[in-house]
């Protein structure tokens, strides 16, 4: 029989324990940690000086520091009571990473972005350019990526000017995820036909 839960690594209460109320504040102060959880950032590499007590990281590899130098990485790096302490991640974990705006899950091997959106600057072009050479009014890109679907509302505006030698299709350039390789879809990495 084991000691602990098995999803949450939860501490059980042994029968005739002394200090039952130590078992049950340990269990308490991890569920606080990761109901809900929110995590700093998923890409500091370097062990904050002076964390605030109950922040949580997610430990990429090539992190460094005195504590989380010998934790795995991928783990959750829980800083509590003046210490920290290393969650290791069950397949399933979801968390909301608060730097950078996005939620992510664990696959049992790997944190996966789920939700994420921002802005970019979009640009526009020809297969073949040729003297395409825009001066742009504005240029406006939002992105929305839900799982493997990303949304892009944009705008852009440019001023007329004398070209030669452009042909192909009209390019959108510059989102901010590479586009399906699809040659039927005319689609290439980072640009969208128009």
């Amino acid at each position: 029989v084991s000691d602990t839960s098995t999803k949450l690594q939860l501490p059980f209460l042994a029968a005739g324990q002394a200090q039952k109320h130590v078992t049950v504040n340990e269990s308490l102060l991890r569920l606080d940690a990761l109901v809900q959880c929110a995590v700093e950032s998923k890409s500091t590499t370097a062990e904050p000086g002076s964390p605030s007590d109950g922040q949580i990281y997610i430990l990429p590899a090539g992190k460094t520091g005195t504590n989380w130098g010998g934790m795995t990485d991928l783990a959750l790096a829980y800083y509590r009571d003046g210490a920290w302490e290393q969650i290791s991640p069950r397949e399933g974990f979801v968390v909301y990473v608060k730097y950078a705006d996005l939620f992510a899950h664990f696959d049992g091997a790997n944190w996966i972005i789920d939700y994420e959106s921002g802005t970019f600057t979009p640009t526009v072009t020809f297969a073949t350019p040729g003297t395409f050479a825009p001066s742009y009014d504005y240029q406006y890109g939002r992105y929305r990526r839900i799982g493997n679907v990303c949304h892009y509302w944009l705008a852009v505006q440019f001023d007329a000017n004398a070209y030669s030698g452009a042909s192909g299709n009209f390019r959108i350039n510059g989102l901010p995820f590479t586009c399906v390789a699809d040659a039927s879809l005319l689609f290439e990495p980072a640009a969208a036909p128009f």
